[in-house]
């Protein structure tokens, strides 16, 4: 195999089995799981990719498509997601650490940038003295857009 940029013959190609330990972060969102077969790395329990070992050159097809890890939840969707698990004006302090688990595993179900979201939000805001409220649906999907998980 020839590098498709350079034309050099020394183009390595890497194999691992990671077997659901794999770990990728892109941008503010991270997986950790299989290999996403998505990015062009290879998927499931591999790894596996080829680049030259003259100019560095990742061998494949690029531009690749927006992958399932940048793609994000949308707004109606957060909306849904707090109406479901929350209710505007209640005291956060009632969830105990079983329930709040099962919430998080819920946001990590619709989106994993959002499921880390709901459990910094929780981690952060559960147990305050005093007991801080929910906040509308509309301002949790503001704070989950800027990226900010404590109430002020």
């Amino acid at each position: 195999m020839n590098c498709q940029k350079c034309k050099s013959q020394r183009v390595a190609s890497v194999t691992a089995k990671c077997s659901d330990c794999c770990g990728v972060s892109l941008g503010a969102a991270d997986l950790d799981g299989y290999v996403p077969g998505d990015m062009g790395i290879g998927g499931g329990d591999y790894v596996e990719f080829s680049y030259c070992l003259d100019c560095g050159q990742l061998q494949g097809k690029f531009p690749l498509e927006t992958t399932e890890i940048e793609k994000d939840i949308l707004d109606s969707e957060v909306t849904e997601f707090f109406e479901n698990y929350f209710t505007e004006g209640y005291e956060i302090d009632y969830f105990n650490r079983n329930r709040i688990h099962q919430i998080v595993e819920a946001a990590k179900d619709h989106d994993r940038k959002f499921g880390k979201f709901v459990g910094d939000f929780l981690r952060f805001n559960v147990g305050s003295r005093p007991p801080l409220k929910f906040p509308s649906a509309q301002k949790f999907v503001e704070m989950y857009r800027s990226n900010r998980s404590e109430l002020e």
